[in-house]
């Protein structure tokens, strides 16, 4: 799942600026385009909105680079547009034009955006894992995504509509999209509404969002791709997914975790809400290890590497043991993801001394 915060778009930027303040079409700059002339004020081309409301840059003349990976340069707000590939902003750029001459509100456009990008971050990370996300309950419990009955019908509609098959739109992102068990569409806060995007399908497209020749409605069509295919059937399908039990060491000796005191198990949570963010399996299995190797240290300070032995060399016998058993794949978390690590952190750990 994403690799973002899923906290809502920022608020509304004014879609009109000070003349001055109009970007203008350069050599340079081609995508931009002249500035429309309204009294006092210049309502700004969609490339110029793309620039101030997703990179925050007044600069026409801006080109923010497309990200390949994560890096410290992320860790700032609003910085998953950079995952946004060229054909991707020029696509948000049309967005944002249809919005102002439609009125709709710009934040819808933001949230396409917004989705769009972390679409492209988890598949740069390898992280975007369809149906099987990751997440489950306490209980150990899978996650099982559902529409409500409004946007049900919305998705429904616009998986079996005609504009779907011609839109400029990846495909690949209206599955996820529309499928309520990937993490864009079955995320409960949604940055873009289902009216929003169905209208983006249809403008986003070759006819721009025209009606037939014959002013008639298009009859409803049944999907040929397989992504729309499997979003059309899980919407009236929830997802089936396995139970996830934690293992567990049979020894309540060999684990280092439970040695953690509460302020260690604090920062440990907070470290791997963090990784959620990242969205790396590497880092995350880095983490447990860590997490691994502090309770062993924890372990040496307590006396406890000897399991109740006066030897010094069970002791060393016992350290290689608890080091060997911690770089086997999973040792301590499922290869899933961060929230079955979080899991296993709890269910190692005795957080009531």
């Amino acid at each position: 799942m994403i690799a973002v915060s899923l906290s809502s778009p920022s608020p509304s930027i004014v879609t009109t600026v000070a003349t001055q303040m109009a970007p203008t079409a350069t050599a340079a700059n081609p995508i931009t385009q002249p500035a429309k002339q309204s009294g006092d004020t210049a309502i700004i081309s969609g490339h110029a909105m793309l620039l101030l409301r997703l990179f925050r840059t007044k600069d026409p003349q801006a080109q923010p680079p497309v990200e390949f990976s994560f890096g410290t340069q992320n860790l700032s707000g609003n910085s998953s547009a950079g995952f946004l590939k060229m054909n991707d902003r020029q696509l948000i750029e049309r967005a944002y034009e249809y919005a102002t001459a439609s009125g709709m509100d710009p934040v819808q456009v933001d949230g396409l955006a917004f989705h769009l990008a972390n679409y492209r971050f988890l598949q740069i990370t390898g992280n975007n894992t369809g149906e099987d996300t990751g997440l489950y309950d306490l209980e150990g419990n899978p996650w099982v995504g559902k529409f409500n009955a409004h946007d049900a019908e919305l998705a429904k509609r616009m998986l079996t509509s005609q504009a779907i098959n011609e839109t400029d739109m990846d495909t690949g992102f209206l599955a996820d999209m529309l499928n309520p068990q990937s993490g864009g569409g079955g995320n409960p806060r949604r940055a873009v509404s289902f009216e929003s995007l169905e209208k983006f399908i249809s403008a986003l497209s070759p006819s721009g969002g025209k009606p037939s020749p014959d002013g008639k409605a298009s009859e409803p069509v049944q999907p040929t791709d397989a992504g729309f295919t499997q979003a059309l059937y899980r919407i009236d399908h929830p997802y089936v997914g396995v139970k996830w039990v934690p293992s567990k060491p049979q020894d309540s000796a060999d684990q280092p975790l439970k040695h953690l005191s509460k302020s260690d198990i604090n920062q440990l949570m907070a470290a791997y809400k963090f990784a959620l963010l990242q969205g790396s399996a590497a880092n995350l299995k880095s983490l447990d290890r860590m997490s691994a190797l502090a309770g062993i240290v924890q372990m040496q300070k307590d006396g406890n590497l000897n399991g109740g032995s006066q030897s010094p060399q069970a002791a060393i016998e016992r350290l290689g043991h608890l080091l060997q058993s911690i770089t086997k794949p999973d040792a301590y978390s499922s290869n899933k993801g961060v929230v079955h690590s979080l899991l296993s952190v709890n269910s190692h750990i005795d957080t009531s001394v």
